[in-house]
């Protein structure tokens, strides 16, 4: 198999159809497959994922969970089922607007072994009680994050955000992933992006080819203190890893960033928030440090 789409759903009854509509439309030269991931809903996402199931010519397979096993659980249930050559990513209520976007991102890959992902602009859509939780007043991903053509690691690691709905990935990065470096629900993505990269870089097509929904149900808040200690834990570690060695200053710099955050929008007992405090000036003389090993090596 050439590409496998990996959908990730829960409650997504609204939305669903319209997502794997958007699927089915895509026009390629190559088979590819969909893996539904579903977390327990409690609506009829189900019962909309069978009708599509039962008039689509393109192969499904589903992992229904019967309760709520988490955003996490519920994606690694799938990674280690992927078989094919390329990942594309869809949550169960985003979708996809133009009909050769698969197409024109496997053929980019296909012919430049180089990189290791393809990722394209995302317009925004969002409901009233959202907008002014995240992206303001913004139409598309660009308007929030600032892309070049070629994205490369250190960008990743220090929070550049590749749109779920735009991103294409080779998979060979996912037979030696360290599960233990996925702690919790928070920032998957990012996550598989800054490992998926870590040898290579990404392209970035500036079209809108996919739809994000900005709605209350579907937000990591980013106010939310574990989303940022989230981050922390997830540069920690990499900061422990012989593989990362290079990128130690964009790890750094990236940390001293999260535990700013952290300290801005906390209220933690003392002691804690010394111990976060603590963690901040380390992380700045880490970062002084590489800063000033990478100019004199």
């Amino acid at each position: 198999m050439k590409l496998t789409v990996v959908i990730l759903t829960y409650n997504h009854e609204k939305y669903i159809k319209q997502t794997l509509d958007s699927i089915l439309m895509q026009k390629t030269d190559f088979k590819f497959n969909i893996i539904i991931a579903d977390d327990g809903s409690t609506d009829d996402t189900i019962t909309e994922i069978e009708k599509f199931k039962s008039t689509s010519s393109i192969e499904i397979n589903n992992l229904y969970h019967s309760s709520n096993i988490g955003v996490l659980n519920n994606a690694l249930s799938v990674l280690n089922k992927i078989q094919s050559d390329y990942i594309a990513f869809l949550d169960g209520d985003d979708y996809w607007i133009l009909p050769n976007k698969l197409q024109q991102q496997v053929d980019f890959l296909d012919s430049n072994e180089n990189y290791s992902g393809i990722f394209h602009n995302t317009a925004i859509i969002s409901d009233k009680t959202s907008s002014a939780i995240l992206f303001g007043n913004s139409s598309k991903y660009s308007d929030v994050y600032k892309y070049q053509k070629e994205i490369y690691p250190a960008d990743i690691i220090k929070r550049l955000i590749v749109p779920t709905s735009s991103l294409l990935l080779r998979t060979d990065f996912l037979q030696n992933i360290d599960l233990l470096l996925f702690k919790d629900n928070y920032s998957i993505i990012w996550k598989l992006c800054c490992l998926a990269i870590k040898n290579s870089k990404f392209y970035y097509l500036d079209e809108v080819m996919s739809v994000y929904r900005n709605h209350e149900k579907g937000i990591s808040k980013s106010k939310n203190i574990q989303f940022h200690f989230s981050h922390t834990y997830f540069l920690e570690s990499l900061s422990k890893r012989k593989d990362f060695e290079e990128y130690l200053l964009d790890i750094y710099t990236a940390l001293s960033k999260e535990y700013i955050l952290v300290i801005e929008r906390t209220i933690i007992k003392d002691n804690k928030l010394k111990k976060v405090f603590f963690r901040y000036i380390l992380s700045e003389l880490k970062k002084t440090f590489y800063f000033y090993k990478s100019i004199f090596k």
